[in-house]
């Protein structure tokens, strides 16, 4: 199991974690638990997805991404 935690980025920086709701190797209590542990994170979960939101639903994985980047 790969764990992250101790690879926090600095509070002041702001992270969108992108899952798919449907992730079979991710539990949603780990999705939730891992934008809790981050001082400005984010989760976006996308329906009807599984491990790879890029692929299996690149138009709202990309709208995911582009607003976050794009948000003032």
């Amino acid at each position: 199991e790969t764990n992250y935690t101790r690879l926090q980025p600095p509070d002041r920086l702001p992270v969108r974690l992108v899952h798919g709701a449907n992730d079979p190797t991710i539990p949603k209590r780990k999705k939730k638990r891992a934008a809790r542990r981050l001082p400005q994170g984010e989760l976006v979960v996308i329906s009807n997805c599984g491990h790879w939101p890029n692929r299996e639903r690149p138009t709202r994985f990309n709208e995911a991404v582009l607003s976050f980047l794009c948000a003032e």
